[in-house]
């Protein structure tokens, strides 16, 4: 029997494509495309992971633009993922129970099944970290609101804050659990699982200390720093 690689190469050449049927020619191209969309898969996943692992780090150091960035190329290889996935699976179906050396119907079909898994986890995953990282920028938008003086304003900002960190929490609430096939990306959801409800409270508190402020006052909200202080200590424990 042929390798995927040796079939190709025979067919490309023309070399015994006579003696050959119609559907085994088409079975042993299908053969290659599939070996193609796996390596492709593979390579996908990989990018997919250090999108994640560059936004962790860029999120950490408030490169909030830059963290926002790296998320949506990382749901954008989440995306040709998904593509490439259908792709290999229509091969599958093409292939049948065709004997190939080097393929494995039952093993690639459970490693298919596996990659659908993990690229449906890390969508949601990915999800809510596209929403946190707007939600972090919003706080940052924030900061010099207060500083100037504009309560109403910096108000708004904690509202839309507020909003997005709901809407995160919603999507890692659909990664059902700790994916041990990712493991230090399931280790950042746990950190935000954490976190999401503390950024939700203390956005909530400061929205109401700024807009029932008189329009008047020229002063900082009574409580704000320490709400500010209180939200930082309850999230580095995370």
């Amino acid at each position: 029997m042929l390798t995927q690689t040796e079939a190709a190469e025979r067919i490309l050449r023309g070399s015994d494509s006579s003696t050959k049927t119609s559907d085994e020619i088409t079975r042993l191209l299908a053969a290659t495309r599939l070996a193609e969309y796996r390596i492709k898969q593979r390579i996908l996943i990989y990018r997919t992971i250090v999108a994640g692992m560059t936004y962790r780090n860029l999120l950490r150091e408030s490169e909030y633009e830059t963290a926002t960035k790296a998320i949506r190329d990382g749901r954008r290889f989440l995306e040709q993922l998904q593509t490439v996935g259908k792709q290999a699976e229509s091969e599958l179906q093409t292939l049948g129970r065709a004997e190939i050396v080097g393929y494995d119907r039952e093993s690639i079909h459970q490693t298919q099944k596996i990659l659908i898994e993990v690229t449906q986890w890390t969508s949601s995953a990915y999800r809510g970290f596209h929403d946190i990282v707007r939600g972090f920028g919003r706080l940052q938008l924030a900061n010099p609101e207060i500083e100037a003086g504009n309560f109403k304003q910096a108000g708004r900002y904690y509202a839309e804050a507020n909003e997005f960190f709901a809407d995160a929490e919603a999507a890692l609430d659909r990664t059902h659990g700790y994916n041990q096939k990712l493991e230090r990306l399931a280790q950042l959801v746990t950190e935000f699982r954490c976190m999401l409800p503390t950024l939700q409270e203390g956005c909530d508190d400061l929205q109401t200390m700024f807009e029932t402020v008189d329009p008047e006052s020229e002063e900082i909200p009574e409580g704000t720093r320490e709400t500010l202080i209180e939200m930082r200590n309850r999230i580095d424990e995370c």
